[in-house]
């Protein structure tokens, strides 16, 4: 991966046993999907149509150090297993520094399906999945300067004693950077991209040029600030983007 990773989830319809599987259907990673026990556990998408596909994302999980999972093309769902795409790879991704663990795996090479399967396996603890993703990739270098910005969502009020009030909330992240040199392709892709999504709808970036990405390099969340391309000649053009973490 040598630039910025850019996509949008597919709406698909997911099939699984155990509690909340309609959450892993909604955009909150809040919304959690829980196994039904321990062991090898079975997801199957539809993602109602035969699309291209390189990208699975899985947020908001519980996964130990020993969970894996498996990324699988299937006949239909509930079907025989076509092609395996990721065999027993693990879950969580180095870098960690928070209690909820993203997994992400992108294939060498698209892949054309409608169905595909991801089997989770967690030998001590069931697994707990916020947010299942799966989609094609946009990649493009993107400049230095680019960086992240921690966000405290909690209330701070100054008393007049010099103390604080503080309503607890969380710290999250911001991403912003600025791709470059853009040919009319790429800005073309990433019009349709920032044009269907707005600033209401999730993404997922990852930041280069790691295989496989840290954790902390793994963002799912928000379009934030968008501001307008710039032309730097005929033929090329820069767009700075920001994301801001749906936790």
């Amino acid at each position: 991966m040598a630039g910025l990773t850019l996509f949008r989830p597919i709406v698909a319809n997911i099939t699984a046993p155990g509690s909340g599987v309609a959450n892993l259907q909604t955009p909150s990673p809040r919304e959690i999907w829980i196994a039904p026990g321990t062991g090898a556990q079975t997801i199957d998408l539809d993602l109602q149509s035969a699309q291209d596909v390189d990208c699975f994302y899985l947020g908001s999980t519980n996964a130990r150090a020993d969970a894996v999972w498996t990324i699988q093309s299937i006949a239909a769902i509930g079907g025989a297993v076509t092609a395996t795409h990721v065999n027993a790879q693990a879950m969580r991704l180095a870098g960690n520094i928070r209690t909820r663990y993203p997994a992400f795996a992108r294939l060498p090479a698209p892949v054309t399906g409608r169905y595909f399967r991801i089997v989770v396996n967690q030998p001590t603890t069931p697994m707990q999945i916020g947010v299942l993703a799966a989609g094609l990739a946009v990649e493009w270098p993107y400049a230095y300067g680019s960086g992240r910005l921690p966000i405290d969502t909690s209330r701070v009020v100054a008393h007049p004693d010099g103390g604080f009030g503080v309503d607890p909330g969380i710290v999250k992240t911001a991403f912003q950077w600025r791709f470059v040199d853009l040919d009319e392709t790429m800005l073309d892709k990433l019009w349709a991209i920032a044009d269907e999504r707005g600033e209401s709808k999730p993404i997922v970036a990852v930041e280069g040029p790691s295989a496989p990405p840290k954790a902390t390099a793994v963002h799912y969340g928000l379009f934030r600030k968008f501001e307008a391309f710039e032309r730097e000649d005929a033929a090329q053009t820069k767009w700075a983007f920001s994301i801001e973490e749906w936790r």
